[in-house]
């Protein structure tokens, strides 16, 4: 009976102790005192107080702050907090940082050169701010894998040196110059590489191709030229590639076609010309394809139907001809088609009438002839159908159920009947009640691909005037909400905003309340 009493009280003297471990556990961990000072710089330079940021308040309800078990700061997320003034030198302190996000506030001034000196950075997130000066030197950062400097003021050149751990690099919208450096080669780690809507001119180094494991490349909207290198043939990884709005020059690039991962390829204004080659039929994977404003020549490959995977498809404003391929309506996934100012010529295939998820045709500018085939009135998404754009005495038809508004403006063979599914047409003679619109609405989301990492989503608006922006083409990793792994331009999550302030409990009073409460339990578990 005495050996029963005693595993008895045993066993619940270890209940006791587990509590009280549970107990002092869920009290955290102070702040260290060094790491306090840093953080009233930061609150000093953005002229705010956040709850839990002085010496000795419990980390675990410090606003967007962790720590590790001695207190010092291991992660600053406050995205989305409001914040304005600059990155104190000092942030150098906070020598176990590896997540640094300040994405989306309103920081401005320079990035302070001892970030330099955050030797464990893995994350650094200061993207849409307005933010200016040099991109910091990041090479001396083993660690750092995730960079987003996108949507700020920054200028001068790219870096010409990263370190091998760097996977993602975001630069975009900025007001970066000079040429691509011939040390870009060198970044053969990264998976995601992001300079559009930059001044960077020049040609494309050849050494671009030692990106090996690149799944992002996005040069656009900057005033690059040349023809597009053969070596870009190597990048057999990318699945997204934008070098639309440059001046790159030269026939179709043969090159692209090794790329068989690619999901999204952007050409689109540049002056690129001849015709498409049929081996664009070997991009199997291919969901998004812009080629428009170029000077592009001859009939689309007739084989264009096997890309069967494609949603989006822009190739308006060139000087393409011939008669659409029937085979296009084997693209049973395309929800957006424009083919408009062109010189296509014959009639609309009927197997279009298979193009069940179509949401926007647009035929206009072209040669037609013919009757639009009444098999389009079972495109039961087709919210937008435009095969005629300039003449005002053309009768606008208005559908039921199956588009919004069928315009027969610009194809002077068609015949001028209203076809059998639009309910009324306004009379010839009269103006047309709508037009279509010059840019095309923005397609669906599938450019990011999945391996891109993207702590964030970009804003809409950047901070600053960028250079034209060529009609809406699918957005990129886009990015790319800090993560908690950065392995990802593909698609991003918000990032949760700093919890609110809130009062930081005493560690001593906590504490205190817990060696109360010990002898209580003890005799309790004892009297057993």
């Amino acid at each position: 009976m005495a050996r029963r009493g005693y595993a008895v009280r045993a066993a619940a003297l270890a209940r006791v102790l587990v509590l009280l471990h549970c107990a002092f556990l869920a009290v955290g961990t102070p702040i260290a005192a060094s790491q306090a000072a840093v953080l009233a710089d930061c609150q000093k330079a953005w002229g705010q107080t956040f709850s839990g940021w002085s010496a000795g308040s419990d980390c675990a309800q410090a606003a967007g702050l962790t720590c590790d078990k001695q207190g010092m700061v291991t992660s600053m997320k406050m995205a989305y907090a409001g914040l304005s003034g600059s990155i104190p030198e000092s942030i150098s302190g906070l020598s176990q940082l590896t997540d640094f996000d300040l994405l989306m506030n309103n920081m401005t001034g320079l990035i302070p050169t001892t970030i330099t000196a955050l030797s464990n950075l893995q994350i650094m997130n200061l993207g849409s701010n307005m933010l200016f000066g040099p991109v910091p030197t990041v090479s001396t950062l083993s660690t750092l894998s995730y960079l987003n400097l996108a949507y700020n003021l920054l200028s001068g050149e790219l870096p010409a040196a990263i370190h091998p751990s760097l996977k993602t690099l975001r630069l975009l919208h900025n007001n970066l110059s000079g040429s691509l450096p011939a040390t870009i080669g060198t970044f053969s780690h990264l998976t995601q590489l992001d300079v559009s809507f930059n001044k960077f001119a020049g040609s494309l180094p050849a050494d671009i191709s030692n990106l090996t494991s690149a799944a992002v490349l996005e040069l656009c909207c900057n005033t690059l030229s040349g023809t597009v290198p053969d070596a870009i043939s190597t990048l057999t990884n990318l699945e997204f590639l934008d070098l639309g709005d440059n001046n790159f020059t030269g026939p179709f690039p043969p090159a692209i076609f090794s790329l068989s991962n690619l999901r999204d390829l952007s050409l689109y204004d540049n002056k690129f010309e001849g015709p498409v080659p049929n081996a664009i039929t070997t991009l199997t994977k291919l969901k998004d394809l812009n080629i428009f404003r170029n000077r592009l020549t001859g009939s689309l490959p007739s084989g264009i139907g096997s890309l069967v995977m494609m949603e989006y498809m822009n190739v308006q404003n060139n000087a393409l001809g011939g008669s659409i391929p029937a085979s296009i309506g084997s693209l049973v996934n395309l929800k957006y088609l424009d083919m408009s100012n062109n010189a296509f010529t014959g009639s609309i295939p009927e197997s279009m009438g298979s193009l069940k998820r179509l949401v926007n045709l647009d035929l206009s500018e072209n040669q037609l002839t013919g009757s639009l085939p009444a098999v389009l009135g079972g495109l039961t998404n087709l919210l937008t159908l435009f095969y005629n754009s300039s003449s005002p005495s053309s009768p606008l038809c208005a559908a039921t159920g199956s588009c919004a508004g069928v315009s027969q403006q610009g194809n002077s063979s068609f015949c001028q009947a209203c076809p059998a599914f639009c309910l009324s047409c306004t009379p010839p003679g009269n103006p047309a009640t709508s037009t279509p619109a010059t840019t095309p609405p923005a397609p669906p989301s599938a450019s990011a691909p999945a391996s891109s990492p993207s702590p964030s989503t970009p804003p809409v608006t950047p901070p600053t005037a960028s250079p034209s922006s060529p009609p809406p083409a699918p957005a990129s990793p886009a990015t790319p909400a800090s993560p908690a792994s950065p392995a990802s331009p593909a698609s991003p999550a918000t990032p949760a905003s700093p919890p609110p302030p809130s009062a930081a409990p005493s560690l001593s009073a906590a504490r205190a309340a817990a060696a109360f409460l010990l002898p209580a339990l003890l005799a309790a578990a004892l009297t057993l």
